[in-house]
C-alpha cells in the first residue's frame, strides 16, 4: 500500500516527517559550528543532487538541483523502510551495542 493513497494521512504522514528531519538537521548543523539557524540560511554552502525541484522549492528555497531525482513521499517511504530494517536488525542482540563510530549507547537512538 503506497503511502499517499489517504490525503488526510499523507499530510499527517509529511508533518512527521519534515518535524523529524527539521530536527535532524539541527544536530547536524550544531555538530558543524552552526549555533542559529538564521546564521546558515541562504548561505548556499551545498548543491543538491537526485531530489525534485517541487521538495527543494518548498524546503530548501532558493536551491536548484541540476539533478532531479526522488520527492518527499519517497524520501519519507525510504526512511520507513531503512528504519523498520535497522530495528529488525538490532532485536535480540545485548541492550549495550557500538555504533559505526565506536560510541557505545544503550538504548537505540540514544547516543
Amino acid at each position: 500500500a503506497h503511502l499517499a493513497d489517504d490525503a488526510e494521512a499523507a499530510a499527517k504522514y509529511v508533518k512527521h516527517f519534515v518535524k523529524a528531519i527539521g530536527k535532524g538537521l539541527m544536530k547536524v548543523m550544531s555538530k558543524m559550528g552552526i549555533s542559529t539557524y538564521m546564521s546558515y540560511t541562504g548561505a548556499q554552502i551545498f548543491e543538491v543532487v537526485g531530489l525534485q525541484q517541487a521538495l527543494l522549492d518548498k524546503y530548501f528555497t532558493g536551491t536548484t538541483s541540476q539533478v532531479e531525482g526522488i520527492g518527499v513521499f519517497d524520501l519519507m517511504e525510504e526512511s520507513i523502510r531503512q528504519h523498520k530494517a535497522d530495528a529488525d536488525g538490532l532485536r535480540g542482540r545485548s541492550a549495550r551495542r557500538s555504533t559505526p563510530a565506536g560510541t557505545p549507547f544503550l538504548k537505540p537512538g540514544i547516543y
